[in-house]
C-alpha cells in the first residue's frame, strides 16, 4: 500500500491504554503499518512530557501535560512536535483545542476525524468550547465523518472544503469465529442473556431499561462498560438495577472478554434515548461487533442504520423493545441467520474503511 506521509501525528482526548478499541485504536494500528504513529494524550499533572513506544508496535504515545490544552501555552508545544524526526507528516485531528498547533504546525494534509457531532444540540455530553472546533474546520484539508449525519452537520456548521464519509465499521477478524467453529459457538450459546456493551451514560434510555429488566424477569441483562452519569435521575436509575437478580454489571473489561461474551449471549442491543443526535449522527461502533459475533440486535430506529433493517430488530419504546427482543431471541441459534450476520460484518472491516482512506489520500 503506497502511503506519501513519514509520519502520522494523532492529536487526541484519549488514554491509549484506557480505551475500548475505539475508532482512535482502529485507525492508529492501520497508520502503523505504513509509518510511525505519534499519539498525542494529555494526561500528565506533573511531568511535562515523555515518548512510551508500544511494545511490537510502531505506535509512540506522546504523553504531555494538561497544560498545554490552554491556549496561552500551546505555542510551547512545538517544542515536544520537534522531537518527532519527520519531513513529511500527516496531521490526523480529534482534538480541536489544540487550536493553535493544528493551524501552525507545517502538514500539507490535516485531516479532522469527526467521531462525535459536537455541534448537536442534545449531545449527551457538553463538548467544551465549540468555537475552537469551528476555527479548526478552517484550517484543515479534509473532514473525515463517521456518518452522513455528522458530515452534513459539520458542513452546516461552517465546513466548506472536501470531506468523505468512512462509517465505523468492525475489526472483523479479532471478533468473528473461525468458520469451522460457528456450529460449536450456536451450541453453546445461551438462551437468555441480553448484552450490552459500551459507554454506560446518559444516551441510554434508563426508564426504558427499568421496565426491560423488571418485565423479563426470565432473561439476564449484562452490561459491560464504564458507567459515568451527569444526570441525576439517571444516576439513581442505574444504581436501582443492582438490586435485580436478573442484572449483572461487569465493569470495563478487555476485547478478548466482549469477544467471548458475544459468542455466549443471545443478542445485542442498544436501548439509547431518541434523541436528534442518536437518531440523525450516530452510527454505533458496537453495531457491527455485534453482527461479527452472530448476534442479533435490538435497538432504537437509528437513521444510519435503518438501510441494514434486516439484520435489526428496531423498537421505539418499551413494549416495541420486548416484542422485539422475544422474536430476537427464536433467531439467535439460527444458523443462517449468523452466517448472513457474519459475511455482513465482513463488509464493514476497518480494513476496507482504510483503504478508501489511502487511495483518496493518494
Amino acid at each position: 500500500m503506497n502511503f506519501n506521509y513519514d509520519a502520522v501525528i494523532m492529536l487526541t482526548f484519549s488514554i491509549w491504554k484506557k480505551e475500548a478499541r475505539s475508532n482512535r485504536y482502529h485507525y492508529a494500528t492501520r497508520f502503523s503499518k505504513l509509518c510511525p504513529v505519534y499519539f498525542f494524550q494529555f494526561d500528565l499533572k506533573f511531568r511535562d512530557n515523555y515518548f512510551e513506544k508500544i511494545k511490537n508496535s510502531n505506535i509512540i504515545i506522546v504523553h504531555c501535560n494538561k497544560k498545554y490544552l490552554v491556549s496561552n501555552n500551546q505555542h510551547k508545544l512545538f517544542n515536544i512536535l520537534k522531537k518527532i524526526k519527520t519531513k513529511k507528516p500527516l496531521l490526523w485531528i480529534y482534538n480541536y483545542l489544540l487550536d493553535h498547533i493544528i493551524k501552525n504546525f507545517k502538514s500539507d494534509m490535516k485531516i479532522f476525524h469527526a467521531t462525535e457531532d459536537f455541534f448537536c444540540s442534545d449531545l449527551f455530553f457538553k463538548p467544551p468550547n465549540i468555537d475552537k472546533l469551528k476555527k479548526v474546520l478552517h484550517n484543515i484539508n479534509l473532514l473525515v465523518s463517521c456518518s452522513e449525519g455528522v458530515n452534513s452537520s459539520y458542513i452546516k456548521n461552517g465546513y466548506v472544503g472536501e470531506s468523505m464519509i468512512l462509517t465505523n465499521g468492525v475489526d472483523f477478524d479479532f471478533y468473528a469465529p473461525k468458520t469451522m467453529d460457528i456450529k460449536q459457538v450456536i451450541q453453546n450459546r445461551k438462551n437468555n442473556i441480553i448484552f450490552y456493551q459500551g459507554g454506560i451514560n446518559d444516551r441510554l434510555n434508563m426508564k426504558l431499561l427499568y421496565d426491560l429488566i423488571c418485565k423479563l424477569s426470565d432473561m439476564e441483562f449484562h452490561f459491560f462498560g464504564r458507567s459515568i452519569f451527569n444526570n441525576l435521575e439517571n444516576k439513581k436509575i442505574w444504581k436501582s438495577f443492582f438490586k435485580f437478580k436478573n442484572f449483572k454489571y461487569h465493569k470495563f473489561k478487555s476485547v478478548e472478554k466482549l469477544r467471548d461474551f458475544g459468542y455466549k449471549a443471545t443478542m445485542g442491543i442498544m436501548p439509547f434515548s431518541k434523541t436528534k443526535y442518536t437518531v440523525e449522527s450516530a452510527f454505533p461502533l458496537k453495531s457491527f461487533e455485534y453482527l461479527a459475533c452472530g448476534l442479533p440486535v435490538v435497538s432504537i430506529e437509528i437513521n444510519s442504520l435503518k438501510k441494514f433493517e434486516n439484520l435489526f430488530f428496531f423498537a421505539n419504546n418499551a413494549k416495541e423493545f420486548e416484542k422485539q427482543i422475544l422474536i430476537a431471541r427464536t433467531k439467535s441459534k439460527n444458523y443462517d441467520s449468523f452466517v448472513e450476520k457474519i459475511n455482513f460484518a465482513k463488509k464493514m472491516d476497518y480494513n476496507s474503511s482504510f483503504s478508501k482512506l489511502i487511495s483518496s489520500l493518494n
